[in-house]
């Protein structure tokens, strides 16, 4: 869900129009750092799941299923 909405920013910022919640999102998702990107990441996971970030990242590690 993280990367369609920030591909859906991107999309939105290069054609313009957006809404004041789509701006105030633009600057929370696409103008930070990796680390940041990494960090809301984790943040939208611990919410969605409610297990701890860290652990979901060693179990995901574990089974193979992290990006290579």
């Amino acid at each position: 869900m993280f990367a369609a909405e920030k591909e859906r920013l991107s999309q939105l910022r290069a054609k313009g129009g957006a809404s004041p919640d789509d701006l105030s999102k633009m600057a929370k998702i696409l103008d930070v750092s990796n680390d940041e990107t990494l960090e809301i990441q984790k943040d939208l996971l611990f919410v969605e799941s409610g297990e701890d970030v860290e652990d979901l990242f060693v179990a995901f590690n574990h089974y193979g299923l992290h990006d290579k």
